[in-house]
């Protein structure tokens, strides 16, 4: 689990938290929420548990790097199994059962996994958060904040990684990582989204990254509702209020 994100200085000011996953949320903190729906979702099948950039009971922990490759590195170095599951620490509102869903309909078999959500589902269930999409033959998607990954293919993975994680709120940047081919095609899938179904971008980023990926569809809008920011924050105690009323 990825935990060592900032806040932002605005966030910091209000709440004298300087790391996201250790916002108060509910009856603790986002770290919280997300490792408890974490043990849940996966089970008996987890080996081990490891928190990069936090402190977290009953978890390895280990420091963050000076970027997010960097503590994902630090993380995967600390894992001993074969099949990774990597989730970020700032989603207050995961549940179990995304999770088992996510990984029900994940191809352990391939390099990596990762999950896509319709945009549709995130607006109903998250009005107010706003969400980078792309549009495909299948419909709108907007991407998941976790993945499952093959250890030995994280090496293959790196070098892109920085870039990707760079670009994540730009769809056409990204395609335009993987070549002007893609970026051209992503446009007219813009214009026409029957030219550009998903299978099409598995098979591209897959090509540049050398990975055999999925793109999981998987209807959990919770998956994607992440707090990047001190409005989101804000919506997302204000949801959790309105549901204990």
């Amino acid at each position: 689990m990825l935990a060592g994100g900032r806040t932002p200085s605005d966030v910091r000011e209000r709440t004298g938290v300087s790391l996201r996953a250790l916002l108060p949320f509910g009856d603790g903190t986002i770290l919280d929420q997300v490792l408890s729906a974490l043990r849940e979702g996966v089970g008996a099948d987890v080996a081990r548990v490891i928190v990069v950039g936090a402190e977290a009971p009953g978890a390895t922990c280990v420091a963050a790097g000076n970027s997010l490759p960097d503590s994902l590195a630090n993380g995967i170095a600390a894992c001993e199994h074969d099949l990774v599951f990597v989730s970020a620490a700032d989603l207050p509102f995961l549940l179990p059962e995304s999770v088992k869903t996510f990984l029900s309909l994940a191809d352990a078999s391939l390099d990596m996994n990762y999950p896509i959500i319709p945009l549709r589902v995130c607006s109903e269930a998250f009005p107010h958060m706003k969400r980078t999409s792309l549009l495909t033959r299948e419909g709108r998607f907007t991407g998941g904040n976790l993945f499952l990954v093959r250890r030995d293919a994280f090496d293959r993975l790196m070098p892109n990684l920085a870039a990707a994680y760079r670009n994540r709120k730009s769809p056409t940047r990204l395609a335009g990582q993987v070549g002007l081919g893609v970026l051209a095609r992503v446009a007219l899938g813009q214009l026409l989204p029957a030219t550009l179904p998903v299978a099409y971008l598995e098979r591209a980023v897959g090509r540049v990254l050398g990975l055999s990926l999925k793109a999981v569809q998987v209807c959990a809008a919770d998956i994607g509702a992440d707090v990047d920011s001190m409005d989101q924050y804000r919506q997302a105690l204000a949801h959790i209020s309105e549901r204990t009323v």
